[in-house]
């Protein structure tokens, strides 16, 4: 009777105890679960000699763990880790770069090239192998595949700008493959563009930089655009390059020469400024090309003025050989009378020298507000005067006064 109740307890405790499994089960992967969790972070986060002590076959932290050793300069350790993380990860474009570095540290660089190509390939995001590729192919002379990594660090990296822009001038400025290369790479249009076309305006060299740069995107998509070349040529008249503006417009084509006023007619399509008219506004003085009121069809520059300051309406550049010209145009006066308090004006650009001042005037008889014509003789000098500014200006007197013009059909031809 005791054997049978020993056998009894013994089926008992066994089936107590499958019945227990389940839980044990739970609590098991429950322990397990947690340590992935606690693993995952250690792996990344932890001193790598922790880390690989607790993972010694995780590809991160065997990936992690070479690096270490590379700063540490400790290249063999580095390329063995290198390779093990490899080994478990063939797709680690991180680890990929550490084996290339560890390479390039022995001056194996043919095979740095190879495996740090590749890393950068694999990861656009991956900085020190697309910085070395971009110091190596400098090195070989391959203009063209060292911008193409710094454009890949200049579009992730705005705090890198100032070593790449300083980069891209030296090279440009160093040899013409480097210029040809810069230029092609702007003729992308990275979004890094315009950052590095405003660099240029703030550097020495930039000035001949950026002519260099819109002679040689003078076509396709990636010339400079009407504002980019309205800034240049701006630029270039505020120091007074009109040598360069005349060759570099010569060049360009635009606008077209085949003018010496540009849209005199207020009605063609917009040029880069300053050959094309620039407005500038001021309290009491508004410049618009509208509609004629007389003729619908018909664009011209309608000018008010109501107040008692010196202000200029409206300029535009002109770029006359030296000799006699006749300026013309038409003018109707909508309100006002006598001599209002406008004038148009040509100036040297390097001497500052007025060679026309020629005050707007209503007829006495101009009762309907009719247009009339204007015709004005000028010189141009023949030192000092290579460029000229043509200006409608205010010039009002010690009141108050009111006046609204319009002017139109502008045209300047040689008087000789």
């Amino acid at each position: 009777m005791a054997r049978t109740r020993s056998q009894g307890s013994r089926k008992e405790r066994a089936s107590s105890l499958v019945g227990e499994l389940p839980r044990y089960g739970v609590v098991i992967a429950a322990v397990v679960l947690a340590w992935q969790v606690v693993r995952i972070p250690i792996e990344d986060r932890a001193p790598a000699a922790m880390a690989i002590r607790l993972s010694p076959t995780s590809p991160l932290v065997l990936r992690r763990a070479a690096e270490e050793e590379l700063a540490a300069g400790r290249i063999e350790n580095a390329r063995s880790l290198a390779a093990d993380s490899l080994a478990r990860d063939p797709f680690s474009a991180r680890a990929l770069r550490v084996l290339g570095l560890t390479y390039a540290r022995t001056n194996d660089n043919r095979r740095a090239d190879e495996l740090l190509t590749l890393a950068g390939n694999w990861s656009l995001r991956d900085d020190p192998a697309h910085a070395w590729l971009v110091e190596y192919r400098l090195r070989q002379g391959d203009f063209a595949s060292a911008f193409a990594h710094a454009d890949t660090l200049a579009r992730r990296r705005p705090d890198l700008n100032p070593q790449l822009f300083r980069l891209f001038v030296v090279a440009a400025e160093s040899s013409p493959r480097g210029l040809t290369a810069l230029a092609g790479l702007l003729a992308r249009m990275p979004p890094w563009r315009d950052t590095f076309l405003e660099h240029l305006y703030g550097i020495p060299e930039g000035d001949t930089l950026l002519g260099s740069l819109a002679l040689s995107l003078r076509s396709g998509e990636g010339r400079f655009n009407d504002t980019e070349l309205a800034h240049l040529y701006l630029n270039w008249a505020g120091e007074g390059r009109t040598a360069g503006l005349k060759y570099l417009r010569s060049q360009l084509g635009r606008p077209p020469l085949d003018r010496l006023i540009q849209d005199g007619s207020f009605s063609g399509p917009p040029a880069p400024a300053p050959f094309a008219w620039v407005m500038a506004p001021a309290p009491g003085l508004t410049a618009d090309i509208t509609a004629d009121e007389t003729d619908n069809n018909n664009q011209a520059l309608r000018v008010q003025f109501r107040g008692l300051d010196r202000n200029e309406v409206g300029y535009q550049l002109l770029l006359l050989e030296p000799g006699r010209y006749r300026l013309q145009g038409r003018i109707r006066v909508q309100e006002g009378s006598g001599v209002l308090p406008l004038a148009w004006t040509l100036a040297c650009v390097e001497s500052t020298e007025v060679l026309m001042d020629h005050p707007v005037v209503a007829p006495a008889e101009n009762e309907e507000r009719a247009w009339f014509s204007f015709d004005r003789t000028v010189v141009v000098p023949a030192a000092r005067c290579t460029g000229q500014w043509l200006r409608l200006v205010t010039r009002p007197g010690d009141r108050r006064t009111t006046a609204v013009a319009w002017t139109d059909d502008l045209r300047l031809s040689r008087a000789d």
